[in-house]
Formats: C-alpha cells, sequence, structure tokens
C-alpha cells in the first residue's frame, strides 16, 4: 500500500489562525449590523433635522435616538463578542470562567443598569413628546408653531378610496388632494363601510377611519412635494390599491390654482370658514 500524501489530509489550523479564521466569519453579519444602522441612523437625523413637516421630525428624531442606542450599544457587544470568539478558537482561553463577584462583575452589571435607565429614559422623553404633538388639537399646534392660516380637510374611506374634501374647494377628490403649504390642515377622518386607516408616512401622520366615528388630527408641511397616503389597516381585496397622493403647494401657487377653477380659498379671500361635517358626507361619498 502507497503511503497517504498528507496533502490530500483537512488543513490543519494553528490556533491563532484558527483564531482569525472563526473572528472574520462572524465579522461580516456584525459589519453589516452596524453599517445598516449608521446608514439608517444617519437618514433619520438628516430628515429630523430638515423635516417637511412637523410630525416627521418627532417621529424621525425618536427613531434616530433610538438606532444611535442600539448601533453604540449593540455594537458595543458585537465587538466583545468577537473578541471573546478570538481568544477562545485562538487557544487562549480553553474553557469559559465564571464571572466571579469582583470589582469587574460589578462594573458589568453597573453598566449594563446604566445602560437600562439610559434607553428607558429617552424612550419615554420622546415619546411623551410625540404622544402629547399628537393628542393636540389643531388650534393649539397653531399656537405652538406659529403657523397663522388653517384649512379643514374631510377625509372619508371606503372600499377602496380616498374621498377627501378640503374647505373651499367644490368638488370631493379622490387620487390626487391639493394642499397649500405653510397652512394647518385641520383633519376630520371617518369610514363609510369598514375599518380603514389613513396614513402619510413621509409626514409622521396616521388616523383610524372607524364607520360611526370620527377622529381628527392635524398637519402642517412646510416643504412642498408629493406625498403618498395609503391605508394602514388591512381592509379587504383592495387593501393595497387603497392610495392617494397628497399634493403640498406653495401657498401662492395653491390659492391661483383655486382661483383658477372656482374655487375659494377662506384665509386669502375673506371669506367665513365653515368646518365640514364628515358625518354628514360619509353616507353620500360611499355609494
Amino acid at each position: 500500500m502507497s503511503e497517504r500524501d498528507p496533502s490530500d489530509g483537512p488543513i490543519e489550523l494553528d490556533g491563532n489562525d484558527r483564531g482569525w479564521l472563526w473572528f472574520l466569519v462572524l465579522a461580516v453579519p456584525v459589519a453589516a449590523f452596524l453599517l445598516s444602522y449608521a446608514w439608517d441612523m444617519r437618514e433619520q437625523f438628516e430628515r429630523a433635522a430638515d423635516p417637511p413637516g412637523v410630525r416627521i421630525g418627532l417621529v424621525s428624531q425618536l427613531y434616530g435616538t433610538d438606532t444611535l442606542i442600539a448601533l453604540v450599544f449593540g455594537g458595543l457587544t458585537m465587538c466583545v463578542l468577537l473578541y471573546l470568539s478570538y481568544r477562545y478558537f485562538a487557544g487562549r482561553v480553553e474553557a469559559a470562567r465564571e464571572l466571579e463577584p469582583r470589582w469587574g462583575a460589578n462594573t458589568f452589571r453597573l453598566l449594563l443598569i446604566g445602560v437600562a435607565v439610559i434607553m428607558v429614559v429617552t424612550f419615554m422623553y420622546a415619546g411623551t413628546a410625540l404622544s402629547h404633538t399628537d393628542q393636540m388639537g389643531a388650534q393649539d399646534a397653531m399656537q405652538r408653531y406659529n403657523t397663522h392660516d388653517q384649512l379643514d380637510m374631510s377625509v372619508v374611506g371606503s372600499q377602496w378610496v380616498w374621498r377627501t374634501h378640503v374647505e373651499g374647494v367644490n368638488t370631493t377628490e379622490t387620487g390626487k388632494v391639493r394642499v397649500p403649504a405653510n397652512t394647518m390642515l385641520s383633519v376630520r377622518v371617518t369610514s363609510a363601510d369598514v375599518d380603514h386607516s389613513w396614513a402619510v408616512e413621509e409626514l409622521g401622520v396616521k388616523k383610524d377611519a372607524v364607520p360611526g366615528s370620527v377622529t381628527t388630527t392635524w398637519l402642517d408641511v412646510q416643504e412642498p412635494g408629493r406625498y403618498q397616503i395609503n391605508c394602514a389597516e388591512l381592509c379587504g381585496a383592495g387593501h393595497s390599491k387603497m392610495t392617494a397622493t397628497l399634493i403640498v403647494m406653495p401657498k401662492d401657487k395653491y390659492v391661483s390654482w383655486a382661483h383658477s377653477h372656482g374655487y375659494t380659498v377662506p384665509f386669502a379671500d375673506g371669506g367665513s370658514r365653515k368646518t365640514q361635517d364628515v358625518s354628514s358626507v360619509a353616507p353620500s361619498e360611499a355609494r
């Protein structure tokens, strides 16, 4: 029998090479985790610094802060795991040792408590601010954010379309809804059939549309543009197609557009403002 060629057998790695191999295997997903979180955090803080509206600025600030916490403390945890995996597989530590109750263990416990306190305080502070803003009425929001003009907007959801009436506009809009920028929109939402949810993700607003009930919210969009309206409540076969476009126009262009179509703009024309009664709109618009 011929002797076996040593090159035909498995590659034997020494302790240091084995440690580096496992370090690299674990480092790839860790690097992907850190990069994705860092990219997401950057986008959220950029949106919070220059938001198209008040609400999305608060949402992005909360989400960006939470992502930063996850990135810092999650990243530190991953780095510790990488270091320990290298030490173990390199043969420098043959077996894990129990954490002895000495200064190192106490420091570790204090670190965990500090992390938990920071996270809880951050979540409670930012969450409370966002909740207070969401529950604020349009009039209070106008005073807080120094907005001088206001329009009422009524939204009725039905399978599977959003029917919207903007104060001063004589028609009900479905596919495209035009509103002026830098104007407080007092929004009243209801449904003509089943539960829906009126949501504009880019502006950080979401309100349930419930049959027989009216929910209220407000919007103040500073940045003109197009924002997609979706239904955030599973409402039937056409749920995914229940969309519309909110077109936010510069205030002067909106006034010109309204006048060219024979509509009025109460805050520009000096007319009286009358709040549209959503409950009276829903039955007729549902047909």
